[in-house]
């Protein structure tokens, strides 16, 4: 039939007998196409499937690396940040221990010119105090009316400026 064919020749183990069998290549090598054909079905979805998991693997590796890299520029700008606020602590600090000891001196310079005017606004007013006093009481003795009630004028006149010095400086205090 034109066909090329394979044969094979065998015994029969204890009998005289020959079996010979002759088939074409196409019909003993079918068998082997079909495991060879679903073998590279095989081979081609494994192919398939470790091109398809690798760029997978690319797209997260690309996608772990800029993650990455954005974390590393988000730590980078929290250590400036970091920085930057100790530094302007430092710098609040200083300006805040600057005002405090302006504040204190300020504070010590109003105790002195308050202690100083209580002083200075005093004496005269003890002065006129005394002189006061003393006129009326003299001119009570005098008899003199006139003198006796300009002199209670003026005491009574300083008595109550004296207070209101006394308030306004406890005041102040």
């Amino acid at each position: 039939d034109g066909r090329l064919r394979i044969r094979t020749a065998r015994r029969v183990p204890h009998t005289p007998l020959l079996v010979s069998v002759a088939l074409s290549k196409e019909e003993v090598l079918e068998p082997w196409y079909q495991s060879a054909l679903s073998y590279v079905g095989a081979a081609m979805a494994l192919i398939v499937l470790i091109v398809v998991m690798t760029r997978q693997l690319m797209r997260d590796q690309k996608s772990q690396t800029t993650l990455m890299e954005k974390v590393e520029r988000s730590e980078s700008l929290l250590r400036q940040h970091r920085d930057q606020l100790q530094e302007m602590v430092e710098l609040r600090t200083h300006d805040l221990v600057t005002a405090r000891d302006a504040a204190e001196q300020a504070n010590r310079a109003k105790t002195v010119f308050l202690s100083n005017m209580s002083h200075e606004l005093r004496t005269p007013m003890h002065a006129i105090l005394s002189f006061a006093q003393l006129g009326t009481v003299r001119s009570r003795n005098l008899q003199r009316e006139t003198i006796e009630r300009y002199f209670g004028n003026v005491l009574r006149a300083a008595q109550r400026l004296m207070r209101l010095l006394d308030d306004l400086l406890d005041l102040s205090k």
